[in-house]
């Protein structure tokens, strides 16, 4: 049986920081980003450290519809995003995610680590 994904959304008084595990979809998505644009904009802060630990990965289709998914919520040129997914053998479907996102200019900056550290400093926030 597939465990359900967790979250949770922080905000860490440089950046907000978000937990993402289990398995993944695009309703899922949905719901993370959400929390994450409201953290942001309650906080006046758009630095994001996301750090996943990935069971199963949203499909191809669903990487795709992220572009779409993050002009419906509002997530925009004014988010930097820096996602660890600690998984590795899902780290190439998120890399697929971070073209779709810089290709089409949805953000102003976004890349997929697979060690937080790495994406910590890439973020400035090390």
């Amino acid at each position: 049986m597939a465990s359900l994904g967790t979250r949770s959304v922080e905000f860490k008084g440089t950046y907000v920081e978000v937990h993402s595990d289990g398995d993944k979809t695009l309703e899922f998505a949905q719901v993370v980003w959400r929390e994450v644009k409201q953290c942001c904009e309650e906080n006046h802060c758009f630095k994001v450290l996301g750090i996943a630990r990935t069971t199963t990965p949203i499909s191809t289709m669903e990487g795709w519809d992220h572009k779409t998914l993050f002009k419906e919520i509002g997530i925009d040129h004014r988010f930097e995003i820096a996602w660890t997914e600690l998984n590795v053998r899902h780290l190439e479907q998120y890399v697929f995610i971070e073209n779709v996102l810089a290709n089409r200019a949805i953000v102003q900056r976004v890349k997929i680590f697979g060690d937080v550290a790495e994406a910590r400093s890439w973020l400035g926030i090390d």
